[in-house]
């Protein structure tokens, strides 16, 4: 079954390049949304304690590393149109 669902989604993105642009325009939008409303789980306390969302936070403050998620929610944005348009026919 799981073969099954990986061969479809290895032909569709074979066949369709430009899907992949706007998987990562959807995943932008959904961490530009969690982003602006700031919730807890974008800065998970779990991984290393060093260089992670949660350190940014408790170090420099929320107003910070919620500009820091925008800025990357909108670069994933921006990076997911970028391929749409290069890979469209």
């Amino acid at each position: 079954m799981l073969d099954l669902i990986s061969e479809y989604f290895h032909t569709l993105f074979r066949e369709h390049p430009e899907y992949g642009g706007i998987g990562l325009v959807l995943i932008g939008g959904v961490l530009l949304f969690c982003s602006i409303k700031a919730y807890e789980h974008m800065y998970d306390q779990t991984g290393r304690p060093v260089f992670n969302m949660a350190w940014i936070r408790n170090t420099f403050g929320i107003k910070v590393a919620k500009f820091l998620n925008i800025c990357f929610s909108i670069l994933f944005i921006l990076i997911g149109i970028g391929f749409y348009l290069a890979y469209k026919k």
